[in-house]
């Protein structure tokens, strides 16, 4: 959506909508998605998500090597993160580490086995 600002996330237990202010007209309107992936310049904004996610003096969301946030089944990854490099194939993997780990959390949420083998070396040949 060109020369627009997303101002609103809907939505209780998930993210059912986005609002949208376009900058220029200032006219605004709902859009239905089932998720939302934000992406950022040079500066990380992450005003939207300051009460679910510790930033740090960068504004950047501290994750772990899970991707996970400080909030139980908040996940984030790509450049609004604090990880060291700023690249799309780095954000690629950071969004598959997330959507792993938010997928056991669900798992688990639920009752259900989703832990990982710890032995995980290499068959021997």
């Amino acid at each position: 959506v060109l020369d627009s600002a997303v101002t609103k996330i809907i939505g209780q237990d998930r993210v059912e909508g986005i609002e949208v202010e376009n900058l220029k007209t200032k006219k605004a309107r709902e859009i239905k998605i089932d998720g939302l992936f934000i992406e950022i310049g040079r500066i990380a904004h992450t005003d939207l998500v300051a009460d679910f996610a510790e930033r740090d003096e960068r504004s950047q969301i501290i994750i772990n090597d899970l991707n996970k946030t400080k909030t139980p089944g908040f996940f984030a990854c790509g450049d609004v993160t604090n990880s060291l490099f700023k690249q799309i194939s780095v954000a690629i993997g950071s969004a598959t580490t997330a959507a792993l780990s938010a997928y056991q959390y669900l798992q688990l949420k639920e009752g259900k086995d989703a832990t990982v083998p710890l032995d995980r070396s290499l068959p021997r040949q």
